[in-house]
């Protein structure tokens, strides 16, 4: 027979001793029900094998293991700190960092090597005492992200001032897509004039992972191969092939130019505004939507504005006739 579940529940009748007869299919279809519920289940369920980091915990129950990852204590996390450490001017310096919670073993020494490729979330912190040297001199105190060793460009800088220096510290918190064995250090730096010698700070690592990624800049495409279609032709404005029209122009005096692309003026302009009729390609967005005719010279088309201007603002019409050519204006 086939096993009902995962897909249903079997329904299963009582037995009684001495008067039903237990046929060999009753107890077959037990275990065709127990075979499907081991196999849904799984070998060792109580034991994450493919936990983050490769750590695989034994939880005892499947609940307790539910219970696990509902939580979270399964993604890999380190803190780290350093107190009272000295840095002198001017010199980057990676700060040696005790492993304050280090649940993984993921600490180096100066920092940590990720044990899983994902998404990871690292913060950086630094404490500085300040001095009166460095605040005469206005010193600056640097933090920076280092990757497998090498400084990523992720800096905070903070310049000392007297209006900070009860609470100088520097901050960054940074997110990124990391593979497995990348090391995580952070440097430290002043720069100042004057001799404070050595300067004292604390220093502070915060790093989790986010969830499981693959390696690689933001991951796969998250979706199938992008069809390669060739773009559309561009289609170019020979000036063979160009035509000419205008368009109406009204401006408050000293404003900004509002185009009216479909209707054109009365005689003479409204007090404190400016009129303006252009002469314009096909190049020009405004060229389709222009309700005026449209000419094969730009002379002809000069002409019309001309005439148009005369009618539409007589004494007032503007000197000068504008003309537009791919992205500027000429006259």
């Amino acid at each position: 027979m086939t096993a009902s579940y995962p897909n249903a529940y079997r329904q299963w009748t009582t037995k009684r001793n001495y008067l039903d007869i237990v046929w060999a299919e009753h107890m077959n279809s037990v275990q065709d029900e127990t075979s499907a519920i081991q196999q849904t289940l799984g070998i060792v369920p109580q034991i994450a094998t493919a936990n983050p980091g490769m750590v695989n915990p034994n939880h005892g129950t499947v609940a307790a293991r539910i219970q696990h990852v509902a939580r979270g204590e399964q993604i890999p996390i380190f803190r780290g700190s350093t107190r009272d450490a000295t840095v002198t001017p001017g010199v980057w310096v990676r700060p040696t960092l005790r492993a304050d919670d280090d649940p993984f073993s993921m600490s180096t020494g100066t920092g940590i090597k990720i044990n899983e490729s994902g998404l990871w979330q690292i913060t950086l912190k630094c404490d500085w005492k300040s001095v009166p040297a460095t605040v005469q001199h206005q010193a600056a105190r640097l933090l920076r992200l280092e990757i497998n060793g090498d400084d990523v460009g992720v800096r905070n800088v903070i310049e000392e001032i007297p209006q900070n220096r009860a609470a100088l510290h520097n901050h960054l918190t940074w997110t990124e897509n990391l593979a497995k064995n990348t090391t995580i250090s952070m440097g430290v730096r002043t720069n100042t004039g004057g001799s404070p010698g050595e300067l004292i700070y604390n220093a502070y690592m915060r790093v989790h992972m986010v969830r499981c990624h693959p390696p690689g800049e933001g991951g796969p495409i998250p979706f199938e191969d992008i069809p390669d279609v060739e773009p559309p032709p561009q289609v170019v404005v020979t000036p063979s092939t160009k035509q000419y029209t205008i368009i109406a122009t009204l401006y408050p005096v000293g404003g900004t130019l509002d185009h009216d692309y479909s209707t054109g003026w009365t005689a003479g302009s409204p007090p404190g505004v400016g009129a303006n009729i252009e002469v314009v390609d096909s190049t020009h967005p405004a060229f389709a939507s222009s309700p005026y005719p449209k000419f094969n010279s730009l002379a002809e088309a000069q002409a019309y504005a001309n005439e148009k201007r005369q009618n539409y603002f007589g004494a007032y019409a503007p000197r000068n006739t504008y003309t537009y050519s791919g992205a500027k204006y000429s006259y």
